[in-house]
């Protein structure tokens, strides 16, 4: 489901009106969460006019006498109340509190709607989690994939009445990444410029011109693009790294570090493990190990070997100085996206 799609959804839900409800929003794409979360104020609002009664409660120090007291109060002028409840799983320790909102959510008063949020990604395995998941209200928002960061960067542009060609569009995600909050300024800056001088299309040297790449964040970027054999993205992000003065040496240890992930998650797999139980097994980030997972589809075992063999000749090669490190790169990258 595409993101606006996701917004659209979370509004036909809603009738603020007549229906108590609950919602659970979570994940690592923080920017799209929060746009929803937004969303859902702002028609709250308007079907509250000037008397909107919300309540934002941090997670981290609520109290159950403190939610109780939320979701019961109203104002003198309005009998509806909108209540933000925010990492409530990421940041509070308080599993009495936990169990006991995860008991009552069925009796949140009709005065009351109320959003629990979570900024990242809580622990699946537990009651709160399942019961909040439970709910035809529950959404959650991944970081976007290559191909729906494109569709979002165009449609962000367009919101400015520009366009932007698919040279800057790529120059973008590799300058930027997924992080949305950062996308948002960097279009943002560069509308402003093509508007200052009168012009609609943004082109690569405007992103040359006003996007530093950030090789630190960048690395994972390349390594997933070749992980998914995406040559041409690799290519590119290879030679973004170098150029920003990225160690060969340490490029080469992401790649090798990718496919020893995912020799480890295919052997997991083919043990019966469950894909949630592949991050507490192998002490790995859940998004690490989801984009392994999804990787995995692309290689047979056999093949993830030989590329892992392939990756100790490249370092013996490169440390030994038999192969010009940039050079070496370049032939690795193309063998592996070309099998």
């Amino acid at each position: 489901m595409g993101r606006d799609e996701i917004v659209s959804a979370v509004l036909r839900d809603i009738n603020l009106e007549n229906e108590n409800m609950h919602y659970f929003l979570y994940g690592e794409d923080t920017y799209s969460l929060r746009e929803s979360l937004h969303t859902l104020e702002e028609k709250y609002r308007i079907s509250q006019g000037e008397d909107a009664n919300i309540i934002k409660l941090a997670g981290g120090k609520l109290t159950k006498e403190g939610y109780f007291n939320a979701i019961n109060s109203t104002s003198f002028f309005t009998e509806k109340s909108f209540i933000e409840v925010a990492n409530l799983q990421l940041d509070s320790t308080d599993q009495k509190l936990k169990s006991f909102i995860a008991d009552n959510l069925d009796r949140i008063p009709e005065s009351a709607t109320v959003v629990f949020v979570e900024y990242g990604l809580p622990d699946k395995r537990t009651a709160l989690f399942k019961k909040l998941h439970q709910s035809k209200h529950s959404r959650e928002y991944p970081f976007l994939d290559e191909h729906a960061l494109r569709s979002w960067i165009s449609q962000k542009v367009s919101g400015y009445q520009l366009s932007i060609a698919p040279a800057a569009i790529v120059k973008l995600q590799i300058g930027v990444g997924a992080d949305l909050w950062r996308m948002s300024q960097e279009i943002e800056k560069i509308a402003l410029y093509k508007k200052s001088i009168h012009e609609e299309l943004i082109t690569d040297r405007d992103v040359d011109l006003f996007v530093r790449a950030e090789a630190s964040a960048n690395i994972f970027q390349f390594v997933d693009a070749v992980a998914t054999k995406n040559l041409r993205l690799a290519l590119i992000s290879l030679h973004t790294l170098l150029e920003a003065g990225e160690n060969e040496i340490y490029v080469l240890t992401m790649i090798i570090y990718q496919y020893r992930n995912m020799l480890m998650v295919q052997d997991q797999l083919a043990r019966g493990a469950s894909q949630q139980d592949i991050p507490k097994i192998l002490a790995i980030h859940p998004f690490v190990a989801k984009k392994t997972i999804s990787s995995l589809n692309r290689y047979s075992l056999e093949e993830l070997k030989a590329i892992y063999q392939k990756l100790a000749e490249f370092d013996e090669s490169i440390k030994s100085g038999k192969l010009e490190p940039s050079l070496a790169l370049d032939l690795l990258v193309v063998d592996i996206c070309k099998k």
